[in-house]
């Protein structure tokens, strides 16, 4: 039964401003080792430390025990107990259900194995220890989990991501192949296999078998089953009860129709993208994330009202993750068209500030920029050639995708995105210069890249070698891309300019007549005077270049200023970059039009600091102001040398300036 003193569900929503345009943040706040009364005081210093103003309690509701209900009755006694303790009323405090179906592996080292209900069962025979969401008694008993805790009127409930099938799907694993869902399959096409079979078909099916896909739609129709239980038990406890999904990467295109589904009529979905970067590395590793992924799931997730950051810092401590790389991920993340960001600033394991400190502290800063930012992205309209993102279903074998759902991402992911360059995301067809890499073709329609080869397109050797194969060797102005085996010691440009050849393996270019060699493989023995031709480095056909080397993932040998040249000598040749930000090290750059004017970003990858920003332009700005903590624009000075400009503006390591021109 609703509580009298429950505020509308609809109003809900709309005080967190989410539905006037502002970005919508919720911070994590564990109960683990805490009495009710420790965490509603922690939530309330939280917002004191960090102007936030929406929370979520963790409750684990994965199944446990002789008599799993237990858990859900404690929980919703918890959460009854919480409210009555808290004294800032005005704060939103909802539910995070970390786990219904279960996240499985090292996720839950300690997950109960006595309860004879259906597990999953993955396509190597492992039978798991996530529960199958189609197993009666676990729909009964998480149906009467989700009323006991909503019941108990918390603002929202968030569903984690182990609300899912896909698995491991890099290490070729994936779910469920139990007796329902190869029943659910079977009815939906006609099919007749035993669940070994099933495993064996999927397993082992070629690229392009179609039942891989099948598979995959299969079982997403569970899921939608599984979140519409989900949804009617949760108006039940509470209805109309905002909800919000945690997605994972692999399932885009299908987490934001399952967002929808979680929605109560009237209320935007809102869905937690898959980008989250913790345990993390150098701070370049962040451009993995913080691109190619978060760029993927917001082109295929538009289903979805609000897209949300997974500015997270598990597990949970500040070896994982700085407070400064967590402000870096929110922003990158709006930059690329999210909405705000769901936070974890607290200690999992027990109550230490000194874990939330810096974090909140970060937060506090820069409410007003997170909030200036989002409106002026709005309307935003990125510049520079597209990086084609085709879809998880087009790929060779659909059911094992890359977490990074795709190679398409090489161009960008290895060079431009540390090389201060700008790009911009699409999908497959989008008008302008397009950046094509290796294997991405395999996942391209012929009618796809009829559409992007009538465009000027920058191919790689790997990526012409597989369109000769697919017949388009007319189109590019080759008849084959074979081994080279002859040795070389530099690259030489029309120009004349000498630069250091790349360190991926170069490839003999079979030309058609009437492309042009744009720049030529030289080989000098021992520094002597005796300078030969060995192959073309990269040719020019009609609006196609292709390079005889191949781009290779995270080459970090091949950054270094004279790559970055030739990449901007080719780029050029097809249409000159509107801008780029000049540095001889890892740097990211964002470019685009905004309303009144232009907008661009900066980042600093390295590890040593920037003294002042360069930027070159093909048209020079008139003024230029510095988007700051509180959501203002400073006015900053700078001084213009022919088409470049220098801004006295100090970049730190992972440190990033946004700037608007005119």
């Amino acid at each position: 039964m609703m509580n009298n003193k429950s505020p509308e569900p609809s109003k809900v929503i709309a005080e967190t401003a989410a539905l006037c345009g502002e970005p919508f943040f919720v911070s994590i706040v564990p109960v683990r080792n805490r009495t009710p009364e420790q965490v509603a005081a922690e939530i309330e210093e939280q917002h004191r430390l960090s102007g936030l103003k929406n929370f979520a309690v963790i409750f684990p509701l994965q199944p446990q025990g002789e008599r799993p209900l237990d858990k859900a009755e404690y929980d919703a006694a918890f959460f009854r107990n919480l409210q009555a303790a808290r004294k800032d009323l005005s704060l939103k405090v909802g539910i995070l259900a970390q786990q219904t179906i279960g996240h499985g592996a090292k996720w839950n080292p300690n997950f109960d194995r006595g309860l004879d209900w259906q597990r999953m069962v993955r396509n190597n025979g492992e039978t798991t220890i996530r529960f199958c969401p189609m197993d009666p008694r676990f729909q009964e008993y998480i149906s009467t989990a989700i009323r006991l805790v909503t019941a108990e009127n918390p603002d929202f409930l968030i569903i984690d991501d182990d609300c899912r099938l896909s698995f491991l799907p890099e290490k070729h694993l994936t779910e469920c192949f139990c007796p329902r869902h190869t029943d659910h399959f079977n009815r939906k096409y006609g099919t007749s296999y035993t669940p070994e079979e099933l495993r064996k078909a999927v397993d082992q099916a070629k690229p392009y078998d179609p039942v891989q896909l099948q598979f995959v739609n299969s079982g997403m129709e569970t899921i939608t089953e599984y979140v519409r239980l989900l949804r009617k038990a949760a108006d039940e406890g509470r209805p109309g009860i905002p909800m919000m999904l945690c997605g994972c990467a692999v399932d885009e295109g299908r987490n934001d129709v399952w967002a929808k589904e979680m929605a109560a009529p009237g209320q935007p979905s809102i869905l937690r993208i898959g980008n989250g970067y913790y345990l993390e590395g150098p701070p370049r590793a962040i451009t993995f994330r913080s691109h190619t992924r978060t760029a993927r799931q917001v082109l295929y997730s538009s289903k979805a009202d609000l897209l949300l950051d997974e500015a997270d810092t598990c597990p949970h401590t500040r070896y994982s993750k700085s407070a400064r790389t967590m402000h870096l991920h929110i922003v990158t993340g709006l930059l690329n068209g999210l909405d705000g960001a769901k936070l974890w600033i607290a200690d999992t394991f027990c109550p230490n500030p000194s874990i939330t400190k810096p974090y909140a502290a970060v937060l506090k800063k820069h409410q007003g920029m997170y909030r200036e930012l989002h409106r002026v992205m709005a309307k935003f309209v990125r510049r520079g050639p597209v990086v084609d993102l085709p879809a998880q279903d087009h790929a060779p074998n659909p059911a094992f995708p890359r977490m990074s759902a795709t190679p398409a991402g090489g161009w960008a992911e290895t060079y431009l995105s540390v090389f201060g360059l700008p790009f911009r995301w699409g999908k497959p067809g989008e008008p302008g210069v397009h950046l094509i890499a290796g294997e991405t073709v395999d996942w391209l329609a012929d009618a796809e890249l009829d559409r992007i080869l009538a465009d000027p397109v920058l191919l790689d050797s790997e990526a012409a070698k597989r369109l000769i194969a697919r017949g388009y060797g007319p189109k590019i102005g080759l008849t084959a891309v074979e081994p080279l085996t002859a040795n070389s010691s530099f690259e030489e440009m029309k120009d004349g300019t000498i630069l250091r050849q790349s360190r991926s393996p170069y490839t003999l270019l079979k030309m058609l007549p009437g492309a042009e060699v744009l720049s030529t493989l030289k080989f000098r023995p021992y520094d002597s005077d005796k300078l030969t031709d060995v192959a073309p480095a990269s040719i020019r056909f009609g609006k196609i270049i292709v390079t005889a080397w191949p781009v290779l993932q995270d080459i970090r040998i091949d950054l270094h200023i004279d790559r970055r040249k030739l990449l901007i000598y080719l780029l050029s040749e097809l249409e000159p970059l509107p801008a780029q930000f000049v540095y001889d090290g890892d740097a990211g750059f964002w470019y685009g039009d905004i309303e009144g004017g232009r907008l661009m970003a900066a980042v600093n990858y390295s590890y040593d600091p920037m003294e002042e920003c360069v930027f070159e332009f093909a048209e020079l700005p008139k003024q230029l102001a510095q988007l700051q903590g509180d959501g203002s624009w400073k006015s900053v000075p700078f001084t213009v040398s022919g088409s470049r400009i220098t801004v006295p503006v100090r970049l730190e390591c992972a440190e990033i300036a946004i700037f608007k021109m005119n």
